[in-house]
């Protein structure tokens, strides 16, 4: 018996197999949210005034779900922060901890890298952790008050696979500002886009 040999795909199969990966590509875009969370508009039940604040599941709403804790809390200009010692990095309101480390928590999606800007009178290290509480990697930066050139950090995992940030400094001495974060709806939420990639692929492979 002859053997059948596959014909070579057509250029009309080749050119839709670049719209679908093009529409793959667009959907993984859209997937993935950065978010800025500046401190700015924050309700005064959020503002500092005594022990026991604490912004929480203030910013839950958005993309990856972040909230904020323990006794994480707003300052802002004009109140009770001392924008001489201080300056925000953007606007009026920073966020400062009152007396305890920052601890920022994805709780609907994971982030891939996260960044922060901060005031100090010591140094600040930011751990990153994935959901196992496994260490993903850490950085840490120098004092930065007054004139100084603001504090900025910065962390990242290979994937989206960042699911808590612990944020370190001088216990009621630091504050941060802008945190910024690349993060995803809900966890595997990437990785379900790639199966469907992958399995479209699969499916034009088998029908050229």
């Amino acid at each position: 018996m002859n053997s059948i040999t596959r014909p070579p795909a057509t250029r009309r199969q080749h050119v839709s197999w670049l719209l679908a990966s093009a529409g793959f590509c667009a959907a993984c875009t859209t997937s993935i949210a950065q978010v800025v969370l500046d401190f700015e508009g924050v309700p005064a039940a959020f503002n500092y005034d005594g022990p026991g604040f604490n912004l929480d599941g203030y910013y839950a709403g958005e993309t990856g779900g972040p909230t904020f804790g323990p006794q994480a809390t707003i300052l802002e200009v004009g109140g009770s922060l001392n924008p001489v010692l201080y300056p925000p990095s953007s606007g009026i309101g920073v966020l400062w901890g009152e007396g305890l480390d920052l601890e920022l928590a994805f709780t609907t999606g994971l982030a891939q890298n996260v960044s922060l800007s901060y005031r100090s009178i010591a140094d600040v290290f930011v751990f990153a952790y994935d959901p196992s509480d496994v260490l993903l990697g850490f950085t840490s930066g120098p004092a930065s008050l007054g004139t100084d050139p603001e504090g900025f950090l910065a962390v990242s995992a290979a994937g989206f696979d960042i699911a808590r940030v612990l944020i370190a400094g001088p216990p009621g001495a630091f504050l941060v500002d802008d945190v910024t974060y690349a993060a995803v709806p809900e966890p595997g939420h990437v990785a379900l886009l790639a199966s469907l990639g992958l399995a479209a692929f699969a499916g034009w492979r088998r029908r050229s």
